[in-house]
């Protein structure tokens, strides 16, 4: 993996609710409305919108990885969000592409999802059919891009829109607003920052989610709606793990996570394995994340685990057909697509790339 990420950290995260004791509740809302509205597109011909004509199928997004060429540079692209999916697809990554191969900034690019019905085959492309909607809606996301950049190493965008309950706008148009967590090493170590517009239509000034980070380094938050939990990764023991931090009730979240009280954070004994376990990122009870544990097919690997009772399970390798002698690394799992399977995103250094890390995607089952 690049040299930067070896002392730096790297994450994501959740949702927030109103200030009042709608409060947490509304995560869970709020995340089931992300999984419901990502969708991607079936196509025919070079539109971009949905088919489902009598002799539609469900199609297959491709079982072995594919390199998403459009997207990739010669330097190092890795670390993915997809913010909202319209018509049109707002695509966020880390990249060092601006900087020649120097900071990691994110970068910015539109992606549609074609698949031919009558060949199955799938495109993932930047290119945006003129007459299938705008991309109006995700300046927002440009904007809160261009507060954060240049001020160091910017890694694992999560950006959480923001629902129509949180705004007292009546004018509001859905999903303009976000919530934006990233990590940073601007101040040293890795630390997780948040920014939104919520309270106005412009992004406030970064600020550090005290209730997590320490002087070690915190990467990749995300959430389970159901329990109301925040989870991350640290290397505070000297080698990174997973770890959980719960939430309180009575708080509303976006009070929750700007605290300036740390909250204890109890390390998930599940998925550690005494080397780096990292990067996770939840949909709905499955974990994936990234280890470089005995018993992997290459130095960084991807892997699964699912809460089951409260409890995550043994966590389990994706195997040969995604994972290499080389490095896989920040998996996210784009909710259900409408395909008979979901599509991951991940990033790897695997030969035929086009330099450094590229960025894939790869279909995996419904039903890990």
């Amino acid at each position: 993996m690049p040299n930067v990420e070896q002392g730096t950290r790297d994450w994501g995260l959740g949702t927030w609710g109103r200030g009042d004791d709608h409060g947490l509740r509304t995560i869970k809302k709020q995340m089931k409305l992300r999984a419901i509205t990502i969708i991607f597109l079936v196509v025919l011909g070079n539109s971009c919108g949905p088919y489902f004509g009598p002799d539609w199928q469900p199609l297959i997004l491709p079982e072995t990885p594919v390199n998403l060429e459009e997207f990739n540079s010669e330097y190092d692209d890795y670390n993915s969000d997809i913010p909202q999916v319209w018509s049109k697809i707002p695509f966020v990554f880390s990249s060092n592409r601006s900087t020649n191969g120097g900071r990691f900034d994110f970068e910015y690019i539109p992606m549609c999802v074609f698949t031919d019905r009558r060949d199955g085959i799938v495109e993932v492309t930047t290119e945006m059919p003129d007459h299938h909607g705008s991309l109006e809606r995700s300046e927002n996301i440009r904007e809160a891009l261009e507060i954060v950049n240049g001020g160091g190493n910017e890694f694992g965008p999560l950006f959480i829109p923001v629902g129509r309950g949180f705004v007292r706008d009546p004018d509001y148009r859905e999903f303009q607003h976000y919530l934006f967590l990233y990590a940073t090493d601007a101040g040293g170590n890795l630390d997780i920052r948040l920014t939104h517009n919520h309270v106005e239509y412009s992004y406030i000034e970064p600020i550090d989610l005290k209730i997590i980070n320490t002087s070690a380094n915190e990467a990749y938050p995300t959430i389970v709606a159901d329990s109301l939990a925040l989870y991350f990764c640290s290397d505070k023991t000297g080698v990174y793990d997973i770890y959980k931090t719960d939430l309180v009730d009575t708080m509303d979240f976006l009070s929750n996570i700007t605290s300036d009280t740390p909250r204890p954070s109890i390390q998930v004994e599940a998925l550690s394995s005494g080397s780096d376990d990292k990067c996770p990122r939840i949909y709905k009870n499955l974990m994936v994340f990234t280890s470089n544990r005995p018993g992997g097919y290459g130095a960084y690997d991807l892997y699964y685990s699912n809460l089951l009772n409260g409890s995550w399970s043994d966590p389990i390798n994706f195997g040969p057909e995604i994972n290499t002698e080389f490095d896989e690394y920040r998996p996210i799992v784009v909710p259900d697509i409408g395909y008979r399977n979901l599509m991951m995103i991940f990033s790897s250094n695997r030969p035929g790339g086009q330099g450094g890390f590229d960025l894939y995607y790869v279909g995996i089952p419904k039903d890990l």
